[in-house]
């Protein structure tokens, strides 16, 4: 009597069970109908229904659970759920081959190496136990039903048998549940990719990119989390963007810029990444095989997945950086596969464009800079091919150098302050800077400083108004209105009185003057070049030249080496002066090879200038086209006749260094710079160091007291 009670109270569940099948139309309704009547037929804490079309990879589940709270995953877990496809489809293949319903305890199932997706799901709710029972459509589906107990004894025979009757029964309705949710999700799944699509339309460049992978995987069901990882200047720099943060990150980490350690050319992961050829999937095990290299994955939790995809994207050939994304285990991957691979080709097209615009910027700059650099070599070459050695005669290393530098400042607007003794060509190298410079065309006006009578030089440089003055019969133009939008050059400026240096600078410095007795200022545009043999350094220290007006004339100094120090120009320089004076007298003069030593030999206090007047009048006084005799200072040429004597004298290179010590020593051992040993020298910063070190001169030396 008892067992037909039970039977009948059977059979009034699996009656009441079928009611509620039919009355549950979505997931929702069917956990809140069906699984209650399921329970109570037998004791469960939920069901993991999954379904599978046959011989194929589509399929589909739904995973109902009687307690709504999932528990977190217990923290002895977190490490070691990987999930595999091919363990779980093991699994199934199993239940569907046995026909019968199966068994296991969770501690079995997690002893399997490769412990099947699900399983994590199952932790979350402490199932102890798990049977499993097949079932058969006719339209070809199959699959099985995993009744899961919290229970650690297993499922006795009734519960068994009863099992299979419910699988039966459920199978029908919860798979057209699941395709009816798959229809939703596929719906929305294509909306979203169609909005993805237009808005990529306005995308330019990266920034835009990854604001808009943002927003749109953000809505993506079917992805989980996603980090976007960039080679970028030629591999030099990754970078590593979070586009979206995966459930249950435990580690509350997320990317911006990533550069580190774990992501360089000696890893595993950079190795994997740049060997891909295509879109490749990794199990969370195969990850833990890249070692420390993966801990950049921590904002993705892999361990809750069946498996992270890469996909990689290429420009020319080239792998350019990757996509890394989870899949939600809980979405049939018939639903989303065409969207995905629509998502991807369009992201590797849109990666494509922008390195393309940005190449083509690049290259863009590149050839504006190469243009630049040719229109600047082109003006340095005219300068160096046609203007300079017009009005400056040498090859030695000391000329060479001075070329250099023309080239450099002739183009500019920079003040020129050209130093050198008497005769070595200061106005001769202004006239070449202005002819070289945007001013060639306007005036070049010139004021030798020293000549002028004090009371006249301002005048002289600024003018005066009519009756200004006595003697001021009329208005006169200074020479820095005559040099208005030219260029203006001050010979022998070292030798202005104080009271003009200070007009000079104010000029300089406000860019306007004041004739004498006019009441208008007058806006000037002149470039200066100023020339000087003096030694400007001590005339400031001495007192008799302005410090301020120094620095403001000294933007960019030229010193000009004394012929004796380049006496390797001496044959260039008398060819030019034989054929100049030579032409005026209609003969061709050459000299004999011993004038020529006679003229390197002599000291030339008087530089190229005493050179040139000696080779005319030499040229004047020659009678043949020969020219033996230099008519030389008497005093130079009997020292020239004269023997050398057997004395104890010093070596030219021994009274060099002994006057660079003591010139070192004068200034505390400062070699270059204002009030450094080169410009008490009058030689470049750069040629003193060069002698410092051939002389063997240590800043020991500089210490010593003795007399040197």
């Amino acid at each position: 009597m008892e067992n037909y009670q039970e039977i009948i109270s059977v059979k009034e569940r699996l009656l009441e069970l079928s009611k509620a099948i039919l009355k549950a139309n979505n997931e929702t309704s069917f956990q809140s109908l069906v699984l209650p009547v399921i329970n109570q037929l037998i004791k469960i804490s939920g069901i993991l229904v999954v379904a599978r079309e046959e011989n194929t990879d589509s399929r589909k589940s739904m995973f109902l659970s009687l307690d709504k709270t999932r528990l977190p995953i217990p923290e002895d877990s977190r490490q070691g759920e990987h999930m595999r496809k091919s363990s779980e489809e093991e699994i199934i293949l199993q239940v569907l081959q046995s026909k019968q319903p199966i068994i296991w305890s969770m501690s079995e199932l997690m002893k399997m190496e490769q412990r099947p997706a699900f399983l994590t799901r199952l932790r979350i709710n402490q199932t102890k136990t798990i049977m499993a029972v097949p079932f058969f459509r006719e339209s070809g589906t199959e699959g099985a039903v995993f009744f899961l107990s919290e229970k650690t004894e297993t499922f006795n025979p009734a519960e068994i048998d009863l099992s299979q009757e419910i699988a039966e029964f459920i199978s029908y309705n919860i798979i057209d549940i699941i395709d009816s949710e798959n229809r939703k999700i596929k719906s929305q799944i294509n909306a979203l990719t169609n909005s993805f699509l237009t808005n990529s339309m306005s995308v330019n460049n990266k920034t835009e990119l990854l604001t808009l992978m943002k927003k749109s995987f953000k809505e993506i069901p079917f992805i989980d989390g996603a980090g976007l990882l960039l080679f970028e200047d030629n591999d030099e720099k990754i970078t590593l963007n979070l586009i979206k943060q995966a459930p249950g990150n435990l580690f509350g980490k997320e990317w911006s810029n990533f550069e580190g350690p774990e992501i360089n050319r000696n890893t595993p992961l950079y190795d994997l990444i740049t060997g891909l050829q295509t879109s490749s999937t990794y199990a969370y095990e195969e990850i833990l095989k890249l070692g420390k290299t993966q801990s950049f994955l921590l904002p993705l939790p892999i361990y809750n997945h069946r498996e992270l995809e890469i996909f990689p994207f290429f420009y020319e050939e080239k792998i350019i950086g990757a996509l890394f994304y989870l899949i939600s285990p809980t979405v049939d991957e018939s639903i989303y596969r065409e969207d995905r691979d629509l998502i991807l080709a369009r992201l590797n097209l849109l990666f494509r464009e922008i390195l393309t615009i940005e190449q083509g910027e690049k290259l863009k700059n590149e050839l504006n800079i190469l243009k630049r650099m040719m229109e600047v070599e082109s003006q340095q070459e005219s300068l160096k091919k046609n203007d300079f050695h017009n009005y400056i005669i040498g090859k030695s290393p000391e000329m060479t150098g001075i070329f250099q530098l023309l080239t450099k400042v002739a183009g500019t607007e920079s003040s020129v302050l050209i130093l050198g003794e008497t005769g070595t060509g200061k106005e001769l190298v202004a006239h070449a800077v202005h002819e070289n410079s945007q001013r060639k065309e306007q005036p070049f006006i010139k004021v030798n400083c020293a000549t002028l009578p004090a009371n006249l030089i301002e005048s002289e440089l600024f003018g005066h108004e009519r009756g200004s003055f006595t003697g001021a019969f009329e208005r006169k133009i200074g020479k820095f209105e005559q040099a208005n939008n030219g260029t203006l050059f001050l010979d022998e400026v070292g030798e202005l009185p104080l009271n003009l240096q200070t007009k000079l600078l104010r000029a300089l410095q406000e860019k306007e003057i004041e004739r004498i007795g006019g009441k208008n200022t007058i806006k000037i545009d002149i470039r200066i070049i100023a020339a000087t043999n003096r030694d400007l350094f001590q005339a400031i220290q001495s007192g008799s030249f302005r410090s301020d007006l120094y620095f403001r004339l000294n933007v960019f100094p030229l010193h000009l080496p004394p012929l004796r120090e380049r006496k390797e120009d001496i044959p260039l320089l008398v060819k030019y002066f034989a054929d100049k004076y030579g032409k005026r007298s209609k003969s061709a003069k050459y000299f004999s090879s011993n004038a020529m030593k006679q003229l390197i030999a002599y000291n030339w206090p008087g530089n190229v200038r005493e050179l040139e007047h000696l080779i005319q009048r030499s040229v004047v006084l020659s009678k043949g086209q020969v020219i033996n005799e230099i008519y030389l200072p008497l005093a130079i040429k009997g020292e020239l006749n004269t023997p050398l004597i057997n004395t104890d004298v010093k070596t030219l290179e021994e009274v060099e260094r002994e006057h660079i010590l003591k010139v070192l020593k004068m200034v505390n051992g400062k070699v270059s710079g204002i009030g450094g040993a080169a410009e008490m020298l009058k030689i470049p910063a750069t040629t003193l160091s060069s002698k410092i070190i051939k002389l063997k001169i240590k800043k020991s030396f500089l210490d010593q007291t003795d007399d040197l």
